[in-house]
């Protein structure tokens, strides 16, 4: 190909050149803001989380054969419902000293120690994911309902936040807000 110049070809579109390639949308060149939040059945804003990791899991059941040539081969797959889990990183949730904080309304205590256990959470909590797209202001969220820790690390208070750096949760039930 002497003599022939070849300028912004390949995949992605390049400046030099926006008829090679595949065109990326300006609308679609954003960082879409996300904030995950904790909330209680009153809908206080009651902490966040910096890191969030949804799973889930179900059984499915295998329906055999029985008393035919193809004894045991599976005829149906039945699934079960699914259990939702989650694996979160920097859980914090604001300790205030009055009423409105998390302490007193998972703990269902009226002091605001926090949990030494997790047997002492008697109150479910929501965990809000909300994704605002900046260019479009389209706004989705993603409700994780009545949220029971599982497992969580030793809390270490700093300020006015209480902070346990990793911990385990089940969710009962997920929903659009």
């Amino acid at each position: 190909m002497a003599g022939t110049d070849v300028v912004g070809v390949g995949l992605v579109a390049g400046a030099q050149n926006a008829d090679a390639g595949v065109s990326v949308p300006e609308s679609h060149r954003t960082i879409i803001s996300t904030s995950i939040d904790i909330f209680d059945h009153d809908g206080n804003n009651i902490g966040y989380i910096q890191s969030i990791a949804p799973s889930q899991t179900r059984n499915v059941t295998a329906v055999r054969h029985i008393n035919s040539i193809d004894a045991g081969r599976i005829v149906e797959a039945a699934p079960g419902p699914a259990n939702y889990t989650m694996n979160v990183n920097g859980f914090a949730l604001y300790d205030e000293q009055n009423d409105g904080s998390l302490i007193q309304r998972i703990g269902g205590s009226i002091t605001a120690e926090a949990m030494k256990s997790l047997e002492e959470q008697s109150i479910p909590f929501n965990i809000v994911i909300t994704e605002t797209h900046p260019s479009k202001q389209v706004v989705t969220k993603t409700v994780y309902h009545d949220c029971w820790l599982t497992n969580y690390s030793h809390p270490v208070n700093i300020g006015s936040a209480l902070i346990a750096e990793t911990a385990s949760i089940f969710v009962t039930w997920i929903g659009k807000g």
